[in-house]
């Protein structure tokens, strides 16, 4: 087809986000003639694999501030002349949604007042679902980081457009205690094991603790070596152990870095 540049970017139907919001929030970028930045970078090209994600963007921005049931239809092409489109979305914002209750359900092996204080959510609040995000992760490090690494938290919003308010129940399902029993790597073909083991800051025999392992991530990841880091809890024999298995990728830059040090690590 035929290679377009974006001109310009509509949206109809938005009322209570400014454009310049929407815009901040979209990858897709508009081609300004006057820039000659934009001639030699390739500034504004479109990118079908941007608008993909710049729809679900901008539905995920009117979500983050109440707006539960929007609706962001598109972006229709509009010819501009030339190579030039111009890209017109469709936003449908409904209601935005005030907490009227939170409630905590299913928890027992903790004090609730001490749940609900992690939350941090109260009646009366945008119903956000950064927010609400937010409130489930906090209380999955409670549990995490206590061992209880299997715990589920899962958000019910109940709500009423006639009156704007919405209730969320979020449901708890606790996990078992487990103690780290093996830390295994795989993925690193030229990248010594040693060079990542010294990253981690959680060790075998201690409990899981869902902050330190997500900190040993970081700390891996920050290396340079790889483009892909990601730790998960494997199930091991015994009854009350899992073992932490860190997958990762090497990334062709790191990995020729990684591959001149070997000799020093």
């Amino acid at each position: 087809g035929l290679r377009a540049r974006v001109s310009d970017v509509r949206f109809a139907g938005n009322r209570l986000i400014p454009e310049a919001d929407l815009l901040e929030r979209m990858k897709q970028k508009r081609f300004r003639w006057y820039n000659p930045v934009h001639w030699f970078t390739g500034a504004g090209r479109l990118s079908e694999d941007d608008l993909r994600a710049d729809a679900h963007a901008l539905q995920r921005l009117y979500a983050e501030r109440g707006h539960l049931d929007a609706r962001v239809e598109g972006p229709e092409l509009v010819r501009a002349g030339g190579d030039r489109v111009a890209l017109q979305f469709k936003i449908t914002e409904g209601v935005a949604y005030r907490l009227a209750s939170v409630a905590i359900d299913g928890v027992t092996l903790f004090p609730s007042n001490d749940i609900a204080r992690v939350a941090r959510l109260s009646p009366g609040g945008a119903a956000s679902m950064t927010e609400i995000d937010a409130a489930r992760e906090a209380i999955l490090d409670y549990y995490g980081n206590r061992g209880y690494i299997l715990t589920q938290v899962r958000p019910a919003i109940d709500a009423a457009a006639e009156s704007g308010k919405a209730d969320l129940r979020l449901q708890v399902k606790e996990g078992t205690q487990s103690k780290i029993r093996d830390i295994k790597i795989r993925g690193n073909v030229v990248t010594h094991d040693e060079v990542i083991r010294r990253e981690l800051v959680v060790a075998p025999g201690e409990p899981f603790n869902r902050s330190r392992v997500r900190t040993s991530e970081n700390r891996v990841r920050n290396l340079g070596y790889f483009s892909y880091v990601a730790a998960t809890p494997e199930p091991a024999e015994e009854a009350g152990w899992h073992d932490l298995v860190l997958e990762v990728e090497e990334d062709r830059m790191g990995t020729a870095e990684a591959g001149d040090r070997k000799s020093v690590v």
